[in-house]
C-alpha cells in the first residue's frame, strides 16, 4: 500500500500530455488544421510561448499563430497562422519547463511528435519546367549533392538551398513567387570540406530557417543560421568524426532546441552536440550507433513515447536507438541489411500509426523497406529495384492518396518513383532519366497547388531540374476535397484583405472581391 501511494503521489507531481492532435504519424493532415496538446490538468499560461512550444515544418519553416486555452487551461490550442505546406512533416516541441497551475512541470524528457499535411490527388504528370546551372561561371565544377526545401523569407513560397561537394558551400535559389524557381541567387555561403547530408530548423528560435550540413572531407559539420532574406550567416564548425556521411536535427534533453546528431563512416561511431538556446553548440560526445561503419541517420519517434529516437544505418545492418530524453539512448535493436545503407528515411508506410523505414543500399543497387512493429524492432528488409547505386531515399505523397510514396535516386543515372498500394507493398510507378547522375531528390509543393512537385539533383552535371506535377486543380478548392462550397467561401472571407498567397487566386497580392468573384464562377452546383 506504501508503495502504491507513493506511485500516485510521484504522478500528481507530474503534468502530463494526454492527447495530441493531430496525432502522431497522422498522414492526412488539413492545412487549415489546429494543433490541440491535452494535459492532465491545467497549465499555467505564462509558461507557454513559442519557445516552449517549438512547431517546425520541413518546407514552410517556423509555424506561429495564436495560442488558445480551453478546457479550463487543460488545453492548449496553436491557430497557426499561416497554411501548412502540402506534403510536409511537421515536428511539435514541447520544453520540461511548461508547467501546471500547480506548480507541477512535464517530465525532464519533455514531448516531441510529428505529422504530415495532406496533398490534393494527382495523376502524377510530372513534367520538366525548368533546368537551373548550379555554377556561377563556365568551368566551374560544384558536385551537387543534398539540399533543403524550406521557405527562406518568409513570403509562403518554398525555396531551395543546395551543398555542393566541389566548392565546399551552400548556394541559394529563390522562389519567385509564382512557383517558379529564380536562377541562383549570387552568394555562395562556405562550409566545411565535401558537404553532403544537409538538414533544416530554427537553431537559434528567430523565426528564420537555418540549416547543417556534414562535411566527409575535414570531419565537421557546419551550422548556417539564417537571416530570413535567403542569405546565411557565416558558418559555426565543430570537428566531430571521421568521415561524417549523414545529419539530423532532434530535441535531445527536453529543452526544446533542436540539438544535432550525424554518424561517422571512418570512425563508426555517432556525434552529439547539444544548442544552447541561441544556435551556438557544444563540443560532441560520442555513442556508439550498433552497426558497422556508421552512415546514415534518421531522429524519429519510433516507439510513440514522445521522445525521439534514431535509425542508424551502415554497412550491411540497421539499428534503432530508444531514446531516453536525456541526451542518452538504450542499447541498439539490429537488423541485418544487404550493402551500405547510404541514407534512411521514416514514415508510417502501412497505416499503422508507427514509424516505418526506407533505405538506399547502394552496392546492392537496391533500396530496402522496414515496418516497425511499435515499439522500434523492425522486420526483415523487403528489397526493390534502384537502379545503380542508389544514394537517396525520399518519402511523399506524390499521387494525394492518403499514403507515402518513395523516390530513389540512382548514381546510375534515375530516380525511381514507387507508388504505396496503402499497406507498405510499393509499385514502380515512373522511371525519371537523369542527364547523367541521380544523387538526390527533394519532393515539395513548390508552386502552391496542393500537390508534390519535385526538384531533383544532378551532381555530375552540376544541375537543379525542376519537375511540376500537372495535376488539375479547381480554384477556388481550398481545403482540396474536390468541392468548391461554403468550406472554401469561409477559408477565403477568414483571409480577408490579407496576403496569404494560398488564397490569392488572382495573384494580385490582396484577398479581394476579385478573388471572392473566382471561387464564386467555380462554385460546385
Amino acid at each position: 500500500m506504501l508503495v502504491l501511494g507513493c506511485s500516485r503521489i510521484l504522478h500528481a507531481q507530474e503534468l502530463t500530455v494526454l492527447q495530441v492532435t493531430p496525432g502522431p504519424s497522422m498522414l492526412q493532415v488539413s492545412p487549415y488544421e489546429n494543433i490541440r496538446i491535452r494535459f492532465d490538468r491545467p497549465v499555467d499560461t505564462s509558461s507557454v510561448s513559442n519557445v516552449t512550444i517549438r512547431v517546425y515544418s520541413r518546407s514552410g519553416g517556423n509555424v506561429h499563430g495564436r495560442m488558445d486555452f480551453v478546457d479550463g487551461g487543460r488545453e492548449v490550442v496553436l491557430v497557426p497562422d499561416r497554411p501548412l505546406a502540402s506534403g510536409e512533416p511537421v515536428q511539435i516541441t514541447l520544453a520540461s519547463s511548461i508547467r501546471g497551475t500547480d506548480g507541477t512541470m512535464i517530465r525532464p524528457e519533455g514531448y516531441s511528435w510529428r505529422f504530415w499535411v495532406r496533398t490534393k490527388q494527382a495523376e502524377m504528370q510530372l513534367k520538366q519546367t525548368q533546368v537551373l546551372s548550379t555554377n556561377f561561371k563556365g568551368g566551374e565544377s560544384t558536385i551537387p549533392y543534398g539540399g533543403v526545401a524550406t521557405d527562406l523569407d518568409g513570403d509562403g513560397w518554398i525555396d531551395l538551398s543546395l551543398t555542393n561537394e566541389g566548392t565546399d558551400d551552400v548556394r541559394v535559389f529563390m522562389n519567385s513567387s509564382d512557383g517558379h524557381v529564380l536562377p541562383m541567387s549570387p552568394f555562395s555561403f562556405a562550409v566545411g570540406s565535401i558537404p553532403s547530408p544537409v538538414e533544416s530548423a530554427d537553431f537559434d528560435n528567430d523565426g528564420h530557417p537555418d540549416l547543417c550540413t556534414a562535411n566527409i572531407g575535414d570531419g565537421t559539420i557546419s551550422i548556417l543560421l539564417g537571416n530570413g532574406d535567403g542569405t546565411y550567416g557565416t558558418q559555426q564548425s565543430i570537428e566531430v568524426g571521421n568521415g561524417p556521411r549523414g545529419i539530423a536535427v532532434l530535441d535531445v534533453d527536453g529543452d526544446a532546441d533542436m540539438d544535432i546528431i550525424n554518424p561517422n563512416s571512418s570512425s563508426s561511431n555517432l556525434s552529439l552536440v547539444t544548442n544552447d538556446g541561441n544556435g551556438q553548440f557544444s563540443q560532441p560526445q560520442f555513442l556508439m550507433g550498433g552497426v558497422p561503419t556508421e552512415w546514415s541517420v534518421e531522429a524519429v519517434d519510433m516507439n510513440s513515447d514522445g521522445i525521439t529516437d534514431l535509425v542508424v544505418g551502415g554497412e550491411d545492418r540497421i539499428s534503432v536507438l530508444i531514446g531516453n530524453g536525456n541526451g542518452t539512448f538504450g542499447s541498439p535493436i539490429t537488423r541485418n541489411s544487404a550493402g551500405i545503407l547510404w541514407q534512411v528515411r521514416c514514415g508510417d508506410l502501412d497505416g499503422d500509426g508507427d514509424e516505418d523505414v526506407t533505405s538506399c543500399n547502394s552496392t546492392t543497387g537496391a533500396g530496402a523497406v522496414f515496418f516497425n512493429n511499435g515499439a522500434g524492432q523492425l522486420s526483415p528488409p523487403i528489397y526493390y529495384s534502384g537502379n545503380q547505386f542508389p544514394i537517396a531515399t525520399d518519402l511523399g505523397d506524390f499521387d494525394g492518396d492518403g499514403d507515402l510514396d518513395w523516390i530513389l535516386s540512382g548514381y546510375g543515372g534515375s530516380w525511381r518513383i514507387y507508388a504505396n498500394n496503402g499497406d507498405g507493398q510499393f509499385s514502380l510507378m515512373q522511371i525519371l532519366d537523369a542527364p547523367d547522375s541521380a544523387s538526390c531528390s527533394l519532393p515539395t509543393d513548390l508552386d502552391n497547388d496542393g500537390d508534390l512537385d519535385l526538384a531533383l539533383i544532378d551532381e555530375n552535371d552540376d544541375l537543379l531540374i525542376i519537375m511540376k506535377n500537372m495535376a488539375e486543380h479547381v480554384s477556388g478548392d481550398f481545403n482540396d476535397d474536390g468541392l468548391v462550397n461554403g468550406v472554401d467561401l469561409a477559408i477565403l472571407l477568414a483571409a480577408w484583405k490579407s496576403q496569404d498567397p494560398m488564397k490569392d487566386l488572382n495573384g494580385d497580392g490582396s484577398i479581394n472581391g476579385i478573388d471572392l468573384a473566382i471561387l464564386l464562377a467555380n462554385w460546385t452546383p
